[in-house]
């Protein structure tokens, strides 16, 4: 059962890009989030006392364990972030919509609330990004767009706040050394 949960979620991040295709920024309010629930986007520079709260924590965990039985199951090294799947995973759940937001939660575990998912992310990014006398570690996310494709604004002040995930577009057609970026 959790091997189909895992290649679910897989094909759920193709399906959610491809249904977030279908919207443009215009059939969005401003005021939510692109689930349609009124939000305010927790920054996560904006906290003071990082720590991961226990129910992200776990819900990581629990993909964790479940992804690496089944990658290990042939032997060799693995290596994998399960945090950077998770917020990567939680990023793309921001945009999903249907079967493919509810595919990606039950292999997840993602809050369904966007104000609590944002919460715990926030406090998540911030912890792990917060500043540690022992040890440097700097999570880096990021969206790159096709230069045609508009997202909601709303998403990406989430994508940016929440998640601190840097926007940029990209020339995907074309296959130049530079990729052809300019900010969002």
């Amino acid at each position: 059962m959790k091997n189909k949960r895992v290649m679910a979620a897989v094909i759920a991040v193709a399906a959610a890009s491809a249904a977030a295709l279908a919207y443009t920024a215009a059939d969005m309010p401003a005021s939510t989030s692109p689930h349609g629930i009124p939000v305010d986007v927790l920054a996560a520079s904006d906290i003071d006392s990082p720590e991961v709260p226990p129910q992200l924590a776990s819900a990581s965990n629990e993909f964790a364990f479940d992804f690496y039985r089944q990658v290990s199951a042939d032997g060799g090294n693995v290596f994998f972030s399960p945090i950077s799947m998770y917020v990567a995973f939680s990023l793309l759940y921001e945009g999903a919509r249907g079967g493919s937001a509810e595919q990606m939660q039950d292999v997840f575990g993602f809050d369904p609330g966007p104000a609590a998912r944002h919460n715990a992310t926030a406090h998540a990014m911030a912890a792990l990004n917060a500043d540690d006398p022992y040890a440097t570690l700097e999570v880096g996310n990021a969206l790159w767009l096709a230069g045609w494709f508009g997202p909601y604004d709303r998403y990406l002040d989430i994508a940016r706040e929440t998640y601190l995930a840097a926007a940029e577009r990209v020339d995907f057609a074309t296959e130049d050394e530079d990729g052809k970026k300019e900010g969002v």
